[in-house]
């Protein structure tokens, strides 16, 4: 009498509700449409490691002492939440999906998240390592304005001339040393000395990250010369 009465309730809902059976190609569809959206948030996260990765290892940590700021703060400031906040969303998004793929009541949805986000990790680290990390951080840089703002990079610690940390582009060179344009369009005439280490070919054109101190004005001597290996220009 039990099942009867319970077989009569479930008919009355259908009956009321008008509910209707899927058609096996479009439960199908919805069925793969999931599975293809947890692969996409799958190829999102790994982008977001890959430059992730390369905002920190292409961080100059040891110009934080130029800076007289504490390394935990510096850390913090560093941090690029932007890119965390995508990994965030990829996860409740997976998670969401997970329950609307045919049979995702019977599977544990933490468990296909936790795959997911170490594939994530894999294929992001493959991505920095053949160099995607940095190609599309140098890519957002120059299409977003505001994007540098946001997301901290190398170029925000190479801005304080007054603390000795200075870069730019080379626009010419003469016998004391050279000229200098920083990315503030103001022009500098650096000199190099005996004393200035140089750990690279300067010439025309090349971005350069000097460190130093400011003489007089424009005029700043170097004690330090580096490549800037990672340009964003």
């Amino acid at each position: 009498m039990e099942n009867e009465s319970f077989n009569n309730k479930i008919l009355d809902k259908i009956h009321t509700e008008r509910i209707k059976p899927k058609s096996r190609w479009l439960f199908t569809t919805e069925h793969w449409f999931f599975i293809t959206v947890i692969a996409v948030m799958t190829f999102v996260g790994s982008i977001a490691v890959a430059t992730t990765l390369f905002i920190l290892t292409d961080h100059d940590w040891f110009a934080v002492q130029y800076l007289n700021e504490n390394l935990l703060v510096h850390i913090l400031k560093t941090i690029p939440y932007v890119w965390l906040v995508i990994v965030g969303f990829v996860i409740i998004l997976m998670y969401i999906n997970v329950k609307k793929i045919n049979r995702g009541y019977r599977i544990q949805a933490w468990k296909i998240v936790l795959v997911s986000l170490l594939a994530s990790l894999s294929i992001g680290t493959a991505f920095y390592l053949a160099g995607f990390g940095g190609f599309l951080d140098n890519y957002l840089d120059q299409a977003i304005p505001t994007y540098r703002n946001t997301v901290p990079g190398n170029r925000n610690i190479w801005k304080y001339p007054e603390r000795g940390l200075l870069s730019g582009k080379v626009s010419s060179i003469d016998q004391t040393g050279f000229v200098l344009t920083d990315d503030n369009s103001k022009v500098w005439d650096i000199t190099v000395t005996g004393n200035t280490k140089t750990k690279t070919i300067i010439t025309v054109h090349k971005h350069l990250k000097i460190t130093g101190e400011i003489t007089s004005g424009s005029n700043f001597t170097a004690t330090e010369v580096l490549p800037w290996k990672n340009e964003r220009k």
